[in-house]
């Protein structure tokens, strides 16, 4: 499926972002290629401590964690900060779960 000109605007809007729309519209892809293309700009690349992906399913995480992962598998970087809301708080504030990582 193409890239839409709302989708492409999307992903080279400057800040944060926020991408609403019906299933199968073409948000994670829009936000893989935003990711990948913030951690591959040339000019200014990000961190990848620097992104914060968040859906509402554990699928939709890995599928997006997976896409990412394929764009940029020769880098090898750690996917730890692609999550769902609740992934977020877990990750966040370990000292309320007593089970988050450091």
């Amino acid at each position: 499926m193409p890239i839409t000109p709302a989708q492409e605007a999307a992903i080279r809007a400057n800040g944060n972002v926020l991408v609403a729309a019906g299933a199968g519209a073409g948000k994670t892809s829009t936000l893989v290629e935003r990711c990948v293309d913030r951690l591959l700009d040339p000019q200014k690349p990000a961190r990848l401590d620097d992104i914060l992906m968040v859906t509402f399913t554990e699928s939709a995480a890995a599928e997006m964690r997976a896409r990412v992962r394929q764009k940029l598998e020769a880098a090898s970087p750690s996917w730890e900060y692609i999550h769902t809301h609740f992934g977020i708080g877990y990750r966040f504030a370990p000292e309320r779960t007593g089970n988050g990582r450091r």
